[in-house]
């Protein structure tokens, strides 16, 4: 292996990075590591004309 290759680092890199998208949209959250998990969004009362819409407001 050319370990002092700056082009062997490079294409390490973006494959190690390559691999971890593809481990993310794969896997279940419980499996991946923190870093790597997806955050969960915040949600949003659905609104017309700036009122709430149904009968519950959060």
């Amino acid at each position: 292996m050319p370990m002092g290759d700056w082009q062997f680092w490079l294409v390490t890199a973006i494959a190690v990075l390559a691999a971890a998208l593809v481990a993310r949209a794969a896997l279940p959250p419980r499996f991946l590591p923190r870093f790597l998990r997806r955050r969960k969004g915040t949600r949003a009362p659905l609104t017309v004309g700036g009122k709430p819409v149904g009968g519950e407001r959060r």
